[in-house]
């Protein structure tokens, strides 16, 4: 409800509140009745005028409508419609438009048409447009554009843009690109980086990106932020991440982490990663971790990466936790596990396991 007609109920009621004769009364309720009804009528009219259902018809009101609220629904719109005949129209939208809004839905709706023309309109908004709102926009929709045109402005916004919440954008929409080039710019970043919720969407990013061979830049800096950085968070990710970035050197770090770091959180993470890259050098840690782990989150989190690093030797503990774990949650999931281990070595028996 906008403002004008909640002054017109605020001020009906109030009406009706006084002790006014009753002629009076009734006459003054009438003509406030009588001016709500001209605006709801007026709000009804610009409603119907902004409902464009063809592309050509929201490109002229984009082009030609006299308030911003008119064009930003035309490019809420035309981005909702799909048709690409309304590219031009937006780019040009996004690059002069006085509304702010307006510009951030024409962002919107470029990366809603996918198409790599989109590119060069939205890497120049997200250089130089004023407004934070639009360059986050911007940096959203290059992430949905196909070709690999997107990149280069991401990793300049990552890197430069002085507002965060535009670094964190240009970090999301390059882990959605999940192209390997981005590599070496995020493993910058997550060094470089002050805020906490950049770095942990960069170490994300990392582990999304499609690696053809081992990136050492990347491991280098999840490495770094998995021993250094403060944040829980960031070292979480990096563990996650480490789980598809990293060479054989990075077992090392991760069995490092599982038994020296001081969060909960962290020590879990790394045993999960363990268990993702199947590392057998650290069954034997993570038996140790199932047995004397102070926090039944991570003593869970190291059964089921023996589930998954499998071996003979993890399943005799798979077996022995099942049966005589103390933790009712531990008993539950070893059993979980060794199950699964058999149901695989049925589907492909080589030998047969010794629980």
């Amino acid at each position: 409800m906008n403002r004008q007609k909640w002054t017109l109920l605020v001020a009906a009621q109030r009406v009706r509140g006084r002790s006014w004769g009753t002629p009076w009364k009734g006459l003054v309720v009438a003509c406030l009745g009588v001016a709500g009804g001209m605006l709801l009528g007026e709000a009804s009219l610009q409603a119907r005028g902004t409902g464009c259902e063809r592309a050509p018809d929201c490109v002229k009101q984009l082009k030609y409508g006299e308030t911003d609220r008119i064009r930003e629904q035309a490019a809420r719109n035309l981005g909702e419609l799909g048709d690409p005949q309304g590219g031009e129209t937006l780019a040009m939208a996004l690059g002069e438009d006085p509304g702010e809004f307006v510009r951030v839905y024409a962002a919107e709706a470029l990366g809603r048409l996918g198409k790599a023309e989109g590119a060069a309109p939205l890497a120049r908004a997200l250089k130089e447009d004023p407004r934070e709102t639009v360059r986050r926009a911007a940096a959203r929709a290059l992430g949905k554009l196909e070709g690999e045109k997107a990149d280069p402005p991401l990793w300049e916004a990552l890197l430069q843009d002085s507002d965060w919440e535009t670094r964190l954008a240009a970090a999301d929409s390059l882990g959605r690109t999940a192209r390997e080039q981005s590599g070496d710019v995020l493993a910058q970043a997550l060094l470089a980086e002050g805020r906490v919720e950049v770095r942990r969407k960069v170490a994300w990013s990392l582990g999304r990106l499609k690696y053809s061979k081992p990136h050492a830049q990347a491991q280098a800096a999840l490495n770094q932020a998995l021993e250094k950085d403060t944040s829980e968070v960031v070292r979480v990710e990096a563990a996650q991440s480490l789980s598809a970035v990293g060479s054989d050197s990075a077992d090392a770090i991760l069995m490092a982490t599982l038994t020296n770091d001081r969060n909960p959180a962290v020590r879990a993470a790394a045993a999960t990663a363990l268990g993702v890259r199947k590392t057998k050098k650290a069954v034997n840690l993570l038996v140790r971790t199932v047995r004397s782990d102070r926090d039944l989150v991570v003593r869970v989190a190291a059964v089921k990466a023996l589930g998954e690093v499998g071996g003979e030797e993890a399943a005799k503990a798979l077996g022995y936790f099942a049966l005589h774990s103390e933790s009712v949650r531990v008993k539950l999931y070893a059993g979980e596990a060794l199950k699964k281990l058999e149901s695989n070595q049925t589907a492909s028996p080589s030998k047969p396991l010794s629980p």
